[in-house]
């Protein structure tokens, strides 16, 4: 990946808590690129990218902070996430054989994250009393990624939201990469 763009006013990011939640949409920057801006409309709300091509590791942006996310283990068994200037830990994601798993947040909240339709790429967060918090429904268009992210009722409130978000992507898309890794092979096998 080439020299990241200098920021204009119109990427100047703005705080998830500040824009209208009904617009809330992932999309990927360029065909191919490990790259997408979380935007409300006009608005530029997050960021995600992968600095090196051949990585797990991204670096998810927005107004609220900077994270590192990473998958480590030798089968990628779990996710770490890392606050970038202090270099602690704030949580982690152990997920099952199908993706769906748990995130735990060193502030001691723990997340459900599951797939809500079996045929399409459309995912949740869910709290301890099973309230789903935020959906993420991802799509192609012009052979690029694109998401919505729906915000449910008592999501608003929560300190971790943008975060969720932030990560929920992060989840959607290694899912994505993974599977088309898994069809890559067997198409390589036959």
């Amino acid at each position: 990946m080439g020299k990241r763009k200098e920021e204009t006013a119109r990427d100047v990011m703005q705080g998830l808590r500040s824009v209208d939640y009904r617009q809330l949409m992932w999309k990927q920057v360029a065909f191919g690129a490990r790259e997408f801006e979380l935007r409300a409309g006009d608005d530029l709300v997050g960021r995600l990218y992968w600095p090196k091509w051949l990585s797990d590791r991204a670096v998810a942006r927005c107004a609220d902070g900077v994270w590192l996310i990473d998958r480590l283990g030798f089968f990628r068994d779990k996710i770490v996430v890392t606050d970038m200037g202090s270099r602690n830990k704030v949580g982690s994601f152990v997920p099952n054989w199908l993706g769906d798993g748990r995130l735990s947040l060193i502030n001691g909240r723990v997340y459900q994250w599951y797939k809500t339709k079996a045929f399409s790429n459309s995912w949740a967060f869910v709290d301890k009393n099973d309230v789903v918090l935020l959906e993420i429904h991802d799509w192609m268009r012009c052979f690029k990624h694109e998401a919505d992210v729906k915000l449910r009722i008592g999501a608003a409130s929560l300190p971790e939201l943008t975060l969720l978000v932030l990560i929920g992507w992060y989840l959607v898309y290694m899912y994505i990469q993974d599977t088309a890794a898994v069809v890559a092979a067997c198409v390589a096998a036959t």
